[in-house]
């Protein structure tokens, strides 16, 4: 038999396991939407740049070519 006192502490036990429950429940829901609004803005920033950024790659891997080429000869 459980005292009066432990009962009242399971009752307030299970309404905070609940509680947590449905607060990782939003938490996980903030998480998805922000990683959504971050690949967006991701997408639509990389679109912006890729001017810029598409040819220093390029040129990048032209001097790598170059090294690998002079430093297998």
């Amino acid at each position: 038999m459980l005292t009066a006192k432990e009962e009242e502490i399971l009752k307030l036990e299970a309404a905070r396991i609940i509680a947590q429950n449905k607060l990782n429940a939003v938490n996980l829901e903030m998480g998805n939407a922000i990683r959504a609004q971050f690949f967006s803005i991701d997408t639509q920033l990389r679109e912006q740049y890729k001017s810029q950024y598409e040819p220093l790659e390029a040129e990048i891997k032209n001097i790598l070519d170059q090294i690998k080429t002079a430093a297998g000869a």
